[in-house]
């Protein structure tokens, strides 16, 4: 799985680096480190929603410390 450290990472240049990151990383699971803050949690959920990618925040519980993405399904849902 790859993993990408927003540890430090000042919330202007979120937007670039996840966007990147995804892009670099497209078809395979990832994981944001995001830390315990509620607010960076909330921009890279953003994001992720932009790309329509499965993911879950914090786990199971929605406690722990990144958000993770879910390798993308290649059969897409009857609508």
């Amino acid at each position: 799985m790859n993993e990408l450290d927003l540890h430090g990472v000042e919330y202007d240049n979120v937007l670039m680096i996840c966007h990147r990151f995804i892009n670099d990383n497209w078809g395979t699971e990832m994981k944001i480190i995001t830390g315990n803050s509620t607010a960076l949690k909330n921009i890279v959920t953003r994001i992720i929603r932009n790309y329509d990618l499965p993911h879950c925040v914090g786990g199971i519980t929605g406690t722990l410390p990144y958000v993770t993405i879910q390798k993308e399904s290649i059969y897409e849902p009857e609508r």
